[in-house]
């Protein structure tokens, strides 16, 4: 079992069960923000403040391929569960999805006026949410790029999660909470 961790200008890979770092993922200019795994396991991608994500393959521990198209530092990715698509964000409040085979930018999700901190998907790959230092969570339907909901909270939010069903989410505010709410379908 392996886990992964973020150090500075690069990503690494330990063992779970001995402790032992396996590899270590270099080739951002940058911090690395942010990782996700590929529902397969053989690669990870990582988000950085260089403006790109990088796909990585597990085993080799090289860098396959490179996306570019933020302006500004990425703070957050996450691989579909489906593995088809990426999603991330960035710090210039937007977000991007990715087909992940090709590399092509699908579309620029805008609705965000603070910094974009984390993203997730839902277990079926159909909807996205967004967390944002302007206290707002959204969700995005994937296919049409529409806001589907928006939720409102007293202070930034800066992590988000979604439950195995897809029917919960759960947010941290900068103030200390933590916020829970069903996805708005």
């Amino acid at each position: 079992m392996r886990s992964f961790g973020i150090r500075g200008r690069y990503a690494q890979v330990w063992d779970l069960k001995t402790g032992d770092n396996i590899k270590t993922l270099n080739g951002h200019n940058s911090w690395v923000n942010a990782v996700s795994v590929t529902p397969d396991g053989r690669c990870v991608v990582s988000a950085s403040g260089d403006d790109t994500l990088k796909v990585w393959d597990m085993e080799a521990g090289n860098n396959i391929k490179t996306f570019r198209g933020h302006t500004h530092k990425g703070m957050s990715v996450s691989v579909t569960p489906n593995g088809r698509r990426l999603v991330s964000a960035s710090s210039a409040n937007t977000l991007k999805v990715w087909d992940i085979e090709s590399g092509v930018e699908i579309r620029t999700l805008k609705g965000h006026t603070g910094e974009v901190n984390a993203v997730s998907v839902t277990p079926d790959s159909r909807y996205i949410v967004s967390v944002s230092g302007d206290n707002t969570l959204k969700v995005w339907d994937m296919e049409s790029g529409r806001i589907r909901a928006d939720f409102y909270s007293d202070s930034a939010l800066n992590s988000c999660a979604i439950s195995s069903d897809g029917e919960t989410i759960v947010a941290g505010e900068e103030a200390g909470k933590v916020a829970f709410s069903a996805v708005g379908r």
